[in-house]
């Protein structure tokens, strides 16, 4: 008898389409399906799966609404999803987070100079843990949409790298002094394949900066022509004088 009671208790009510007459749609999480009013937005628990409980929060709470056809809610219903999916709809506003993070992550990698995979075999499943324990398994969901595989994180990279390239070249073209002084190396890499490093030093708000200018491979010889026709065309590509 005992074991009887608890399955009935333990049992989870299922969402119906006819809800939505009360002005409900189904918001499900790992508890079960939950019962959203399309009106208030207020989420019910999963026991107020009930005709009688979804009309008593309707005629409560939006008696002015109690008359209106099932139409009514179910454009209410469309506009709910709009906004959630919208540009500044709840999944809009979790994927710029998600891509935000991702973007912090790489910037760390980067500076501690560790393994690209190390994000998406140790940084992630090891976050969404901690968030699962803190915050429960809902949260820690959302976790999964940060994308942190090893291609990912070198993209991310790539396009950190190139937006300070960008704006540091901002910073020499818009300073009040217009001159500015460079200084090269060539070099080569482990697999004994010729490199040019430059480094350049400019006057930014009153005070002397200096930054990386380039690193270039030398895809013919490290002769003085060669450094020069690839020094002239970066200058010429990033619009210095």
């Amino acid at each position: 008898m005992t074991k009887k009671m608890a399955s009935k208790n333990t049992r989870k009510r299922a969402y119906s389409e006819a809800f939505l007459q009360y002005g409900f749609v189904n918001m499900p999480d790992c508890f079960g399906d939950r019962p959203k009013c399309v009106l208030c937005c207020k989420v019910l628990i999963n026991e107020s799966l009930k005709p009688g409980k979804l009309k008593e929060h309707l005629m409560k709470c939006h008696p002015g609404s109690a008359s209106q056809s099932i139409k009514f809610f179910q454009q209410k219903a469309i506009n709910l999803q709009a906004v959630k999916f919208g540009k500044t709809g709840l999944a809009s506003q979790q994927l710029a987070a998600a891509v935000e993070a991702s973007y912090e992550v790489a910037y760390r990698i980067a500076k501690t100079q560790k393994p690209h995979t190390v994000a998406e075999e140790l940084i992630l499943p090891f976050s969404i843990i901690m968030v699962e324990k803190l915050c429960g398994l809902h949260q820690a969901k959302i976790l999964s949409a940060i994308s942190l595989s090893n291609n990912t994180i070198r993209r991310k990279i790539d396009d950190l790298a190139a937006d300070i390239h960008e704006q540091f070249i901002s910073e020499v073209l818009s300073s009040s002094y217009p001159k500015f002084s460079m200084q090269f190396d060539k070099s080569t890499d482990i697999a004994s394949w010729p490199t040019l490093i430059g480094f350049i030093r400019y006057v930014r708000e009153g005070s002397i900066k200096e930054e990386m200018l380039l690193y270039e491979d030398l895809s013919t010889t490290t002769k003085c022509a060669d450094i020069f026709n690839t020094v002239d065309g970066f200058l010429r590509k990033e619009g210095l004088d």
